[in-house]
């Protein structure tokens, strides 16, 4: 079995258990690996399948964590040498488990080197299912590895989510707007000029958050409990996903939602909107035929801060 080189770059992965979605994920080196305090700005690796849209991305460590703890599997036993019937291991066109890993070096000519490995694991076998079938690539050579092996792999497409969703940090907006039981409240930002910022405050390493004044209806409100709210915003992660094509458009209760709209310094906009599905689930939709289920509690730790922000006026 050729082994993984773990070490190596990871380009990209695919992973698909039989029946199941894909998921595929691809380095892209325009986007940055960047950290602020409490916001994750983006990923290096992005989803090519199932997933579109720039709020589904990537989980942040997939390659220093996910990548570099898969194990190669290990030859307990050959099974068939020369096989011309792969089905019968669950092994043929669509194997019970597929995973086909590309990583890269960088030889001593500065150039790429791409290496392709491609695992299929079938049905288990053995008197407590502690084997399973397992053929590489297109090789004829059927043999048996623990299914242990499958414990440092994942293939369930949700699994490789960032669960923050909404990942905008509050230096890119100039407002939002957030509707709450049919009543609207808007939230402004006023930021000090750079050149006006004093000697003192730039020998201070003032952020730009520092600078910042933050204002509801027109009246000034206290910064921490305004990025406290913001925060406990962008903290709402996603449980488990609604794909419409299987189950159709979640049954929400329309009445019962909050939006918060976005408006970035750019001047470009968005609209995100929670509703009610459950006593414990609130859902939004990611991209057209995709919904996502929140927990109702770290939506109603959000209403909290946006109730304490309103009343933490100052002017």
């Amino acid at each position: 079995i050729t082994s993984l080189d773990t070490e190596a770059q990871l380009y990209s992965l695919f992973a698909q258990k039989k029946g199941d979605r894909a998921v595929m994920l691809e380095y892209d080196e325009t986007q940055q690996n960047v950290s602020e305090e409490n916001v994750i700005l983006s990923n290096e690796y992005v989803f090519v399948q199932p997933y579109s849209g720039e709020h589904i991305q990537v989980l942040s460590d997939v390659a220093s964590t996910y990548y570099q703890n898969l194990t190669t599997p290990t030859i307990v036993e050959t099974i068939e040498a020369n096989c011309s019937d792969f089905d019968q291991y669950g092994l043929g066109d669509e194997p019970e488990y597929r995973e086909t890993i590309v990583s890269r070096t960088t030889n001593s000519d500065g150039e790429y080197e791409y290496t392709t490995t491609d695992y299929l694991f079938g049905y288990t076998y053995g008197e407590n299912d502690e084997y399973i079938y397992f053929r590489e690539g297109d090789s004829t050579l059927v043999m048996g590895v623990e299914v242990s092996c499958l414990d440092t792999r994942q293939f369930e497409p949700f699994s490789f989510v960032n669960k923050l969703l909404y990942l905008g940090s509050v230096n890119d907006i100039q407002s939002c707007s957030i509707t709450v039981g049919g009543e609207t409240h808007t939230f402004s930002i006023r930021r000090a000029e750079t050149t006006a910022q004093t000697s003192e405050a730039t020998e201070s390493s003032s952020t730009e958050e520092d600078l910042a004044t933050y204002r509801v209806d027109d009246t000034l409100v206290n910064t921490d409990a305004f990025l406290s709210m913001y925060q406990n915003f962008l903290s709402i992660p996603p449980e488990y996903e609604i794909w419409v094509e299987d189950e159709g458009v979640p049954s929400y209760d329309e009445s019962d939602a909050i939006e918060f709209r976005i408006v970035y310094n750019d001047g470009t906009e968005e609209t995100i909107r929670y509703y009610r599905l459950s006593e414990f689930y609130y859902v939004t939709q990611v991209q057209d035929d995709l919904w996502f289920a929140c927990g109702s509690s770290y939506v109603e730790n959000f209403l909290e801060a946006f109730n304490e922000c309103l009343n933490a006026k100052v002017g």
